[in-house]
């Protein structure tokens, strides 16, 4: 199957993370000197509001990611609504839209409705925050086709979660959009391997932020530590990038070269880690 796009597409009116920062904290310094002239009537009383304005309009300029958050955000706070006032109706939904893995052969729509559950508030809020970093960047770099990576991955993950737990016997049921951000956050990584990312507060290229990610996810999943957590699904969701490489063909050069990038930057790192710091160190004593 071949997706023919154009892969120098780039759409400049989604400010980069940095450049909305940068001009977030120049405008919370001049906060004060704002507040002075209100007080003394040179600026009108709404002038103090242009931080909050700057954060609404940096979360909209990503109108697709922003959408698929504000879906997620109302998927969730309906279901909890209806656990509330409707607990049939709850237990009908939920029954019908979670991923279980016996049950995807004769419910194949659960791996997609299974991405707009979440679990609790704390679930659905580091999924969005997430879904807004990684999204902003690929919207950023590929419009509307990141939809394309989204659902790729969401399905991806769904079906190796599926084919594992139903090695090991067990039907423990999947919700979240964590696989889809993961397959985001592998895209991203490549693509635009150097996009300074803000994520943790400490300002570093994407690339950092998303092995820091996948590593800690296969060094869970190699103590075989047991949390609750779809450790699977996240892995399977990042390396359904692979599967995105055949899908998005005019991409492919660009994906190739990410991926050498984030390789040679692996490689350097760790000869820095085991090589050179330890003879640093040691010549400073």
């Amino acid at each position: 199957m071949r997706l023919n796009f154009d892969s120098s597409f780039e759409n400049e009116r989604i400010r980069s993370e940095l450049k909305f920062f940068l001009e977030l904290a120049i405008t919370l310094l001049l906060t004060p000197i704002t507040f002075l002239l209100v007080v003394i009537g040179k600026k009108e009383y709404k002038e103090l509001n242009k931080p909050y304005k700057m954060m609404v309009e940096f979360f909209l300029e990503a109108k697709i990611t922003a959408t698929l958050v504000i879906l997620n955000i109302v998927a969730f706070f309906t279901v909890v609504s209806l656990q509330v006032f409707n607990p049939d109706l709850f237990e009908i939904v939920i029954n019908n839209a979670v991923l279980k893995p016996s049950t995807v052969l004769v419910k194949p729509y659960t791996l997609l409705t299974h991405s707009f559950l979440h679990a609790n508030l704390a679930h659905l809020f580091w999924n969005m925050f997430f879904l807004l970093v990684f999204g902003r960047i690929l919207e950023r770099k590929m419009g509307w086709k990141m939809l394309i990576a989204y659902f790729t991955a969401m399905i991806v993950s769904g079906i190796v979660y599926t084919a594992i737990h139903l090695s090991i016997g067990d039907d423990l049921r999947l919700v979240g959009a964590s696989g889809a951000i993961y397959g985001l956050m592998a895209l991203a990584m490549l693509l635009n391997p150097f996009y300074i990312t803000f994520a943790l507060l400490i300002p570093m290229p994407v690339m950092v932020l998303a092995w820091t990610f996948i590593a800690r996810e296969l060094a869970l999943v190699a103590i075989g530590v047991q949390d609750n957590i779809a450790h699977y699904a996240h892995i399977a969701g990042f390396f359904s990038v692979f599967v995105m490489f055949f899908l998005l063909h005019d991409y492919r050069k660009q994906l190739v070269k990410g991926f050498i990038v984030n390789i040679v930057s692996v490689i350097v790192l760790l000869l820095l880690m085991f090589f050179i710091a330890p003879k640093l160190f040691l010549n400073l004593f």
